[in-house]
Parts: C-alpha cells; sequence; structure tokens
C-alpha cells in the first residue's frame, strides 16, 4: 500500500484547503477541514481510477 500525505491548510477567507504532498491532481477546498479532507480522498480515487499510477512518483 502506498501513501499519500495531504496537507491542509486554513486560508484567509477561513476556508481549508487541501493538497497533496509531492502528487499532482489533488488540489481541493471546503469549508471545514475535514470537507477538505474528503474531497482530496475522493481526488485520490479518482486519480487511481482515471490516471496514471506513476503520477503517485516515488521520492
Amino acid at each position: 500500500m502506498k501513501e499519500v500525505k495531504v496537507i491542509i491548510e486554513r486560508a484567509k477567507d477561513g476556508t481549508f484547503s487541501a493538497y497533496g504532498f509531492k502528487v499532482d491532481g489533488i488540489w481541493d477546498m471546503g469549508d471545514t477541514a475535514s470537507e477538505a479532507k474528503e474531497s482530496a480522498i475522493e481526488s485520490i480515487r479518482l486519480l487511481k481510477e482515471y490516471n496514471d499510477p506513476k503520477i503517485f512518483r516515488q521520492y
């Protein structure tokens, strides 16, 4: 199993953004940290389903 680190940060406007650390294609947001996390999880699922597995690069 490969792990993807997702960074969640609070923006100045109070929303939360989430992005995949060293993974292209994961940029999400939500009104809460939980919403941003769920959106990132969905992005990961879609990347795995529709893209080349090499997108999850080894660093």
